[in-house]
């Protein structure tokens, strides 16, 4: 193990540098009171962690004398314990905030790893290149993922969430911003409660909710499952199951290729649907007004606002209710 302390705490010079052998980790584990932390998977034969260590008061850059005397408030240490390498920087109780470091890591391991990751404020995760178990959660930034692989657990209260290039058991939540995923696959499950949803280039099982924003998903194959309490629906190049629902905006889907269900749901708005007809389906659509001159073709009963039958003898369940407002079948 190396161990190296720098001259200075500006912000791009580490306060302390550690270096193990990367055949002897397992596990990272790091645990802060505040600050960042930044995980890439490598596969050099050594793993290093970096410490960056700056001032919470007025006093951002502080000397290592200042440092030292500061992190006497603090449980500090980075060490291997088994085969888990350990990152600890948590504040002791009772410790006046002016005596407050913003401590962040910036971590190099091996590719295979599980993690446990918690920042508590002040600082986002990223994270690359990584399989295995991960876990990670901050109450004070975004989180920012890419290259992931296996069980991915994140959340965040206070920021927002990119995940692109990635795979695997996906589950991702969100109290204060913004979700966006691409290129990605697997089984994904993602929540917020302050921000939109946009969803591109996904494979699988997709589940979406927001209670703040609206929907953007476009080429996704597979099965997707959406909802949105407070914004419109804007769907394109979908292929597979589909359930989408709003209570406060409108729907515009795409509809390359249906699997067994489709059902378009709004409270208070419009929809609009363009759905390959050249397949088999069962309708049931409903709304205060119904356009389509394909539906024409099966059913002169739009004006009623009511329409169920069949097309190509039947197939997938196609359910659109739009409430008091307009339906639009392309």
């Amino acid at each position: 193990m190396a161990l190296k302390f720098s001259s200075f705490s500006e912000e791009n010079i580490p306060f302390l540098t550690k270096e193990f052998p990367s055949k002897n980790i397992n596990k990272l584990k790091i645990n802060i009171s505040g600050g960042g932390v930044t995980v890439s998977g490598t596969n050099s034969s050594e793993s290093t962690i970096k410490v960056f260590i700056k001032g919470n008061g007025i006093k951002k850059n502080l000397t290592i004398s200042e440092i030292k005397d500061l992190l006497e408030n603090y449980e500090f240490s980075v060490k291997m314990k088994g085969n888990t390498l350990t990152c600890l920087a948590k504040s002791k109780k009772n410790m006046n905030w002016k005596n407050g470091l913003s401590i962040s890591f910036e971590a190099n391991v091996p590719e295979r790893i599980s993690t446990d990751l918690r920042t508590f404020s002040d600082g986002g995760i990223t994270l690359e290149n990584l399989d295995g178990n991960i876990n990670f959660k901050t109450s004070g930034g975004g989180l920012k993922l890419n290259k992931l692989a296996g069980t991915i657990d994140g959340r965040t209260s206070g920021g927002g969430i990119k995940l692109t290039n990635s795979e695997g058991k996906i589950f991702l939540n969100t109290s204060g911003g913004g979700i966006d995923l691409a290129d990605s696959k697997g089984e994904i499950n993602v929540n917020t409660s302050g921000g939109g949803i946009s969803l591109t280039n996904l494979k699988g099982n997709i589940k979406g909710n927001t209670s703040g924003g609206g929907i953007n998903s476009e080429n996704i194959n597979g099965s997707l499952i959406i909802a949105t309490s407070g914004g419109s629906i804007n769907l394109e190049k979908i292929t597979g199951d589909l359930e989408a629902r709003t209570s406060g905006g409108n729907i515009n889907a795409e509809i390359i290729k249906m699997g067994k269900v489709v059902s378009l749901s709004t409270s208070a708005g419009n929809i609009r649907a363009n759905l390959p007809f050249n397949q088999g389906m069962d309708y049931d659509i409903s709304g205060s007004r119904i356009k389509s001159e394909k539906l024409t073709k099966v059913s002169n009963n739009l004006k009623s606002g009511k329409v169920k039958g069949k097309v190509n003898g039947g197939g997938a369940t196609v359910k659109i209710n739009a409430g008091i407002g307009i339906i639009t079948i392309d």
